[in-house]
């Protein structure tokens, strides 16, 4: 399957590419909303905020990354008829979907008497 992300600029290279298509087999075309990945700056945050949570609760950064995404990204998926739990990656998330899950940390470490000012780091 071939993934793109359509812009004015490659529009013209799009129409072309499905020009070439062979028409005596058929197609199938989805056309979906891109979102925004996370940004760059969310990724070292969230990295910091591992770091902060894992020096109050005693474990690794990696080790709070494992903790955060089992508590928070979790989803079920159905796999041989069988249901199994799985952990999204944050490599994933939205822009919005970052700040979410990154809220939802911050709140569930201040009931353990964690608190942090990131800009004052």
């Amino acid at each position: 399957m071939k993934r793109w992300r359509i812009t004015q600029d490659n529009l013209p290279n799009l129409i072309e590419k499905l020009s070439q298509l062979n028409f005596s087999k058929k197609w199938e075309v989805t056309i979906t909303e891109s979102k925004d990945k996370r940004s760059v700056d969310q990724n070292d945050r969230l990295w910091a905020l591992y770091k902060s949570i894992g020096d109050h609760v005693g474990y690794t950064p990696d080790q709070v990354h494992d903790i955060m995404g089992y508590k928070f990204l979790r989803k079920q998926k159905v796999i041989n008829n069988k249901t199994v739990e799985v952990v999204r990656s944050t490599t994933n998330l939205s822009i919005k979907e970052m700040t979410e899950y990154q809220e939802n940390i911050e709140l569930w470490a201040g009931q353990l008497g964690w608190s942090w000012n990131y800009d004052e780091r």
